[in-house]
């Protein structure tokens, strides 16, 4: 498929401000586009994110964070992966996804380069506002990429919170 307009303006974002957050309709191909951008700032520069570790944040399925990295790998249908089904090595840049229910292991990772939350709005209300708060915690630390993607889901959930933030206390 050829690069929608949407998906330029995203990029364009990404290039401009590293904390995005898209609320979209159904079956935009915008969790693919993330999964390549993601693959893509891996393998652009073989410095700048070496030795950084970028976080796949799903809902509450293990099943939902295993296809997000199956999905990485296949882009690299050439290679052989020795890692678990949550992560991929990708020149030298640890992706590991994380279930919205698992986050306590995301804490405290050292050098965080971008931190993806996957159809966000539909986590639990309580690990909505967990994996926000965890995210977030690290611009403070390592300054990553912070993108939240969802379709929106239910009033009270963690888009409508964000829509209502006014601009100036808002990061996205």
């Amino acid at each position: 498929m050829p690069l929608f307009d949407y998906e330029q303006e995203i990029f364009e974002a990404l290039q401009e401000t590293k904390h995005v957050w898209i609320k979209k309709a159904t079956g935009l191909g915008i969790t693919e586009f993330m999964l390549r951008y993601i693959a893509w700032l891996c393998v652009r520069d073989d410095d700048k994110f070496k030795g950084s570790h970028m976080c796949l944040v799903t809902g509450p399925r293990i099943d939902l964070a295993i296809t997000l990295v199956e999905r990485i790998k296949g882009l690299f249908s050439t290679m052989r992966f020795d890692t678990k089904e949550t992560v991929v090595q990708l020149n030298g840049v640890k992706i590991e996804a994380f279930p919205s229910h698992h986050l306590d292991a995301m804490r405290g990772l050292p050098n965080v380069s971008f931190i993806l939350l996957d159809e966000a709005d539909f986590f639990p209300l309580g690990q909505q506002q967990d994996a926000r708060a965890v995210s977030e915690r690290y611009i403070a630390k390592s300054d990553p990429y912070i993108v939240m993607v969802s379709t929106p889901n239910a009033p009270e959930g963690l888009f409508d919170e964000i829509e209502r933030e006014p601009d100036d206390k808002c990061l996205y």
